[in-house]
């Protein structure tokens, strides 16, 4: 006898002992593992392709003994049409599941454990961020976005039944990808990256410890220099060897006098992994590296004349705003002289096996009202917390992303990151003549000295 998928996909679920399956399909358990291996390489192959028609010229997607994709095309728009095929062979769960999370949808597929997920990044706004952005973008970027994203969808037209098996385990399909999808993976995370709404809570609880507690608290666990001084041969960073870290030497350092450059930026362990390896090959894109499933762009890498990588500098882009309410009307709140009335929209969340989560979400001209996200440290209970985030902005973040791969010197490269938002990294240099550098890259507000009784709330 044979096993139908049906019954193969009970067993991937965990929905049916596989022993019973086994009894059921009168096969052994030798020949049902078998007939799994079958099932999932049917899932899985993926080999070296060659395009033509759906692109304006030949596009090559060669990929290496490790798997790893090499992208070759004679125009831009080509190049990053077959970066967004190869990334959905590779990673298409992966990125509908990251597009879900920014877009506070992934309860609808995954169940209401993932609700709070969902209402976090919805009271942040990401989709409509994401709504609001390619409008907003230069042409070339817009057009590069466009092609990646066409990509995309090339692929999931051309797996048709045959989708990832986690589709199948979870039984739905993904929808087209767009440019705002795009965005919003990005801005995602970034927000995982440099949000965490919590912590600015319990860092404002510090004020209501005792002096030497609060001083402990707010001391660094590791506060030697992080960028040595001359002669230095100082070891620094967190108690507990978990921080992300790179370093250069430039070529008078070395034997033999190129510069080495080693980069360890961290990320926790995902299955897949949070890296994506690739290289491209085009008129304006010679370069091999890893960026971030669901967008493009090199975080770390090389393109024969400049290497570089990052970490996360962790510099805060975001605050927390009490605000005042007028005693004679709660829907008004002070925005300078005057009284305004708190924008208010509403939301709803699909939830897997559940009803539809409905709540609302209030908005100041700083940002939106998160105190459901954020801990009470105040008896009485919080005032309205508006939280402004430099993510919330415009940004040419993924402009700056592409761009940094291209740069073939310093300037250049200095250049590219002019454009770098958030997160806040660290990005460290080397090049074919044997310099070496770092730019510290991001936009951060700027702020008055803060102290505690004062409306702004930062950490």
């Amino acid at each position: 006898m044979t096993l139908d998928d049906s019954r193969m996909l009970a067993a991937l679920r965990g929905a049916e002992p596989i022993d019973a399956i086994c009894r059921a399909s009168g096969i052994t358990p030798d020949a049902f593992a078998a007939a799994r291996d079958a099932f999932l390489a049917r899932h899985a192959r993926i080999g070296d392709q060659r395009w033509t028609g759906a692109v304006d010229g030949k596009v090559e997607i060669l990929r290496d003994r490790a798997g790893v994709p090499h992208v070759y095309a004679s125009s831009t728009c080509d190049v990053y049409f077959g970066l967004g095929v190869a990334m959905a062979q590779d990673r298409l769960w992966q990125m509908d599941r990251l597009r879900r999370r920014a877009m506070g949808r992934l309860a609808e597929i995954l169940g209401p454990s993932y609700a709070t997920s969902d209402i976090a990044h919805r009271t942040v706004g990401i989709d409509l961020i994401a709504a609001r952005e390619p409008a907003l973008m230069d042409g070339a970027t817009h057009a590069t976005i466009l092609a990646f994203v066409a990509g995309i969808n090339r692929q999931i037209v051309l797996f048709g039944a045959d989708l990832p098996i986690e589709f199948k385990l979870l039984g739905y399909a993904p929808e087209p990808f767009t440019v705002s999808d795009v965005v919003a993976i990005a801005r995602g995370f970034w927000w995982s990256l440099n949000g965490r709404i919590d912590r600015l809570r319990a860092a404002e609880a510090a004020k209501l410890l005792p002096d030497a507690m609060r001083q402990m608290y707010l001391t660094p666990e590791a506060s030697e220099h992080l960028v040595l001084p001359t002669g230095g041969s100082l070891a620094a960073g967190s108690d507990d060897a978990t921080g992300s870290n790179n370093w250069a030497l430039g070529g008078g350092k070395t034997s033999g006098g190129k510069a080495v450059l080693a980069g360890d930026p961290h990320q926790p362990f995902w299955v897949p992994s949070s890296w994506y390896e690739y290289s491209l090959h085009g008129p304006e894109d010679d370069a091999a590296g890893s960026g971030h499933p669901g967008f493009p762009g090199m975080w770390w890498g090389s393109n024969g004349k400049v290497a570089w990588s990052i970490t996360n500098n962790m510099a805060s882009t975001r605050d927390l705003y009490r605000e005042e309410v007028d005693p004679r009307d709660p829907g008004r709140y002070r925005d300078g002289d005057v009284w305004r009335a708190f924008d208010k929209r509403d939301v709803e969340i699909a939830v897997r096996g559940e009803a539809t989560r409905k709540f609302a979400v209030q908005s100041t001209v700083r940002g939106p009202i998160v105190n459901a996200l954020a801990p009470s440290i105040e008896a009485a209970g919080d005032p309205p917390l508006s939280l402004r985030w430099v993510g919330m902005e415009h940004l040419d973040d993924l402009r700056a992303s592409i761009a940094v791969g291209r740069a073939r010197d310093w300037k250049a490269f200095r250049k590219a990151l002019r454009d770098w938002s958030v997160a806040v990294f660290n990005f460290a240099y080397a090049d074919a003549s044997g310099n070496v550098g770092y730019q510290m890259a991001g936009r951060i507000p700027v702020r008055g000295r803060v102290t505690y009784g004062l409306s702004l709330i930062h950490i």
